[in-house]
């Protein structure tokens, strides 16, 4: 979709950004919310390609609506949901 992540990996945390990229000029609510969707995919592969673990941050694209943000979540959690270690999502802030 245009949209763009970058992963920057320490021993303490991993750190994940997601941009708009191409979309940045459209990016409203329902612009933002659908890179969102689509960059929690991609991250949650990402994650299992290079074996991340411990606490990872993800900055992912602002989004005013409560029920965005818990839309982006819950997609989160089901993508995490069948790993076999414990996966915990612990909110947007």
């Amino acid at each position: 979709g245009g949209g763009l992540i970058r992963i920057a990996e320490t021993p303490a945390l991993g750190a994940i950004d997601v941009d708009a990229g191409a979309n940045r000029l459209g990016c409203g609510e329902a612009t933002s919310l659908a890179v969102n969707l689509e960059a929690a995919d991609a991250i949650v592969r990402e994650i299992r390609r290079r074996g991340l673990s411990g606490h990872i941050a993800i900055d992912f694209i602002a989004m005013r609506r409560s029920q965005s943000r818990s839309e982006l979540l819950e997609a989160l959690r089901a993508a995490v949901a069948g790993d076999r270690l414990e996966t915990q999502v612990a909110g947007y802030t």
